[in-house]
């Protein structure tokens, strides 16, 4: 057996339902209290980093953006902490620097209470923390850094595509429609059907100064598109959360209209014109 004892019945009960276990006893020097089988324990680890990820972590990583980083924004605060919760969580984020997978997940925090409880019969989850919070806080100051990191190209990002925004809205269009279709990389046709090759775009992106915008020339998504700066623009796909597209849709706002693929107007041999 294995008793895992708590000093806050909410935490108790995170744990129990974890676990799905409904039982507890009470001992009035150790507080509550969950008795598991052998055969549990390998669960217990998970379990204990969910309590501490549910009741501890987010006054934690607070106290750290604002005492470590010296955030003091609420705005900033906030969205530093979700971008920190969602690195613990494991989330799928698009890191400059590769992150290990145990760095990154939840399995930090299993490793700590894995090697706090190896080998004993009963475990006390505030005594765990109390001991081991010094390796807690190096992991959680680590991913706050990193989520720190991911905060300022947010916001670099957002801060390129107000500047893009201006550019299309104070550039003179070129064409009254563009038709556009997701893919790898976005393939370009004129109102009447008729593709634009690479040919075509690297000759359009030469013409245009795309320079003082940030674009660089060998891109083919939103380059080609702010080059030719349309009245509208037809998008079609399958999948409107595409980076790409919401880029487009971020930078063009009401000028564009996304339709499903089946909706291209043109035949399949336009759709699938060799771009050499």
């Amino acid at each position: 057996m294995l008793d895992v004892f708590f000093e806050k019945e909410e935490e108790m009960k995170s744990f129990g339902d974890m676990l799905k276990k409904k039982s507890l006893s009470k001992n009035q020097s150790s507080g509550d209290l969950i008795q598991l089988e052998k055969e549990e324990t390998d669960c217990v680890s998970k379990a204990l980093a969910f309590v501490f990820q549910r009741h501890r972590l987010q006054q934690l990583l607070t106290d750290i953006i604002q005492d470590i980083y010296y955030y003091t924004d609420a705005e900033e605060v906030a969205r530093i902490h979700d971008l920190a919760i969602g690195m613990f969580a494991g989330e799928s984020l698009n890191l400059e620097v590769p992150i290990q997978e145990e760095t990154l997940s939840s399995k930090a925090l299993e490793f700590i209470f894995t090697d706090s409880i190896q080998g004993k019969e009963q475990v006390h989850f505030d005594s765990i923390i109390r001991f081991r919070m010094p390796q807690i806080r190096e992991l959680a100051v680590y991913i706050t850094g990193l989520a720190i990191d991911e905060y300022k190209r947010e916001e670099d990002h957002q801060s390129f595509i107000h500047s893009l925004r201006e550019h299309v809205s104070i550039k003179e269009t070129s064409c009254p429609l563009i038709h556009v279709l997701q893919g790898e990389s976005f393939r370009f046709y004129s109102e009447f059907g008729m593709s634009y090759n690479r040919t075509d775009l690297v000759t359009l992106l030469k013409r245009e100064a795309l320079i003082f915008t940030g674009l660089p020339t060998n891109e083919w998504n939103l380059s080609p598109l702010v080059a030719l700066n349309p009245s509208v623009i037809y998008l079609y796909g399958n999948d409107p959360s595409e980076h790409k597209i919401q880029t487009v849709l971020n930078v063009f706002e009401e000028r564009v209209q996304f339709r499903q693929t089946s909706e291209f107007p043109f035949s399949y041999m336009q759709k699938n014109r060799n771009d050499a």
